[in-house]
């Protein structure tokens, strides 16, 4: 399989195509001499997920689409709207695009007191830990690399590292 994968890829890459692949193997490290492109570790990549990739994409809008994002870790809208209300308040208060750190820090300074919305601050805190935990180097940024200039080559982002969840989240982004 991982034959058929990289010679699929080969081929793109002569064809000179706009290319990005996810490794979950590390495999692409043995065709790396055949196939010009290039790796990279997952934690290695600089994304703020909260910074829109367009100066014409409205922040609240993109900030939206993100948190839709957290519903393929298994979170109900309900949750997902928790997290959106904490991530645009971030944004009022500090007028500068809110990171998944500050979500981390603010939901985890928040103490609930009715057992709905503590019930969401949990689901919620507990889902936003695990990416802080795994994607903590690869999130830990204000601005994110520019996704136009990573797929200016083919490119390989290695995902072996990673949970299940946390690579979801990545590639859907």
């Amino acid at each position: 399989k991982s034959n058929l994968q990289w010679g699929i890829i080969k081929q793109i890459v002569e064809k000179k195509s706009k290319m990005l692949a996810f490794d979950r193997k590390r495999d692409g490290r043995n065709f790396v001499s055949s196939i010009p492109f290039v790796i990279l570790n997952a934690n290695d990549l600089r994304i703020n997920i909260f910074d829109p990739p367009s100066v014409n994409i409205n922040p609240r809008a993109w900030i939206s689409k993100v948190c839709d994002l957290f519903t393929i870790f298994g979170l109900y809208y309900s949750s997902r709207n928790y997290i959106k209300e904490f991530v645009i308040t971030l944004l009022e208060q500090t007028k500068q695009t809110p990171t998944i750190f500050g979500l981390y820090y603010s939901m985890k300074s928040k103490v609930e007191r009715g057992q709905t919305r503590a019930n969401y601050h949990d689901a919620s805190l507990n889902k936003i830990e695990n990416i802080v935990e795994e994607l903590g180097p690869c999130f830990s940024c204000k601005k994110s690399f520019s996704m136009k200039q990573l797929l200016e080559v083919p490119l390989v982002i290695e995902v072996d590292n990673l949970s299940m969840q946390s690579e979801r989240i990545l590639i859907a982004f």
